[in-house]
């Protein structure tokens, strides 16, 4: 018998070696992607009832409870609407850095308004401001093209992606930050919903233009958000953040109390918690606005029950100019 046909005889166990490895690397690679994307991770519930107010103490121990940081008195806090009122704040917050500025954002585009953000942070970086940049690697790792990237580490700018998209750690794929952080000099912060691209800019002017808002914060809560970047950034970049230049000693700026709540991967939803006590607890309004408004049947069951106390509920979603229906 001939070697040719010896070969045509060979059954699906005479594989060689290498094929054998091909392929169960090719069966793990399913089995992964199937992991990430596929199987339902735990889902919380919510059995919240309404036996508690908001002004009530029940309220303020019920919400601590799922979250460490308590409100922080003295804070001024200014609500910026629309990206011709929160560019410009913070361009110019940016621009009189000191000493300090982290910035963290899950989209920034290689565009004019990504540019100008890009041009001012390198001009702080060549003064002498210490400047760290933290971006998702999916939002802004498609976006931002790599030549800006290079251009704002050569400048001295610290630049890292969270959780890139090309990475051996394939169980990180699907985790990643929808953070939005400016602290500029520990003392003024921003966090909001906003982009950083084209999309953002203006005032909501035509379909091609978005509203968001963001907060302008000034007090002691500066020193939360702060805290929210390095969470990241010690995660991302190895590098901790300390000293005066990072968290200097805050003086009240305002008579608001504020607290910053922050989301953590495969853990206690700490938000969504406390959304749900806030809308068992609600006694007048509960008014919503969210580009993204994808509410599970729990919360869903706790705005009806609102509802059915006479509280006034209200949603504003985008309507037809959006990716995630409600």
């Amino acid at each position: 018998m001939t070697r040719a046909r010896k070969k045509a005889k060979l059954g699906w166990w005479d594989l060689e070696i290498l094929e054998w490895v091909a392929l169960l690397l090719a069966f793990l690679g399913i089995v992964a992607v199937f992991c990430i994307f596929f199987i339902r991770r735990h889902v919380l519930e919510y059995h919240v009832e309404h036996t508690f107010g908001v002004n009530d103490p029940e309220f303020f121990g019920s919400a601590l409870a799922l979250y460490d940081p308590v409100p922080l008195p003295g804070n001024k806090i200014e609500l910026l609407q629309d990206g011709d009122a929160y560019f410009p704040a913070m361009l110019a917050a940016i621009r009189s850095a000191k000493k300090t500025i982290n910035f963290e954002a899950y989209i920034v585009y290689s565009d004019e308004v990504g540019w100008t953000f890009r041009d001012a942070l390198i001009e702080r970086a060549r003064a002498g401001v210490e400047v760290r940049i933290l971006l998702d690697g999916v939002g802004s790792g498609w976006s931002l093209n790599n030549s800006d990237v290079k251009m704002m580490k050569n400048a001295g700018c610290k630049f890292a992606y969270y959780h890139p998209l090309f990475s051996w750690r394939i169980d990180r794929t699907n985790r990643r930050s929808h953070r939005r952080v400016l602290v500029v000099d520990g003392r003024l912060g921003f966090t909001g919903g906003v982009g950083f691209a084209n999309q953002w800019a203006g005032h909501a002017q035509d379909e091609k233009h978005w509203h968001d808002v963001q907060v302008r914060v000034e007090g002691p809560l500066v020193s939360a958000l702060q805290n929210a970047f390095e969470e990241h950034w010690i995660k991302t970049f190895g590098e901790t953040l300390s000293g005066a230049d990072q968290f200097p000693a805050l003086e009240p700026a305002g008579e608001m109390k504020g607290q910053v709540i922050a989301s953590h991967s495969f853990s206690v939803a700490p938000v969504p918690l406390t959304q749900a006590i806030a809308f068992a607890a609600a006694e007048k309004r509960i008014w919503i606005t969210n580009p993204y408004c994808t509410p599970s049947d729990d919360q869903v069951e706790l705005l009806v029950k609102a509802v059915r106390r006479k509280v006034d509920v209200r949603l504003i979603v985008p309507g037809q100019h959006n990716d995630q229906p409600l």
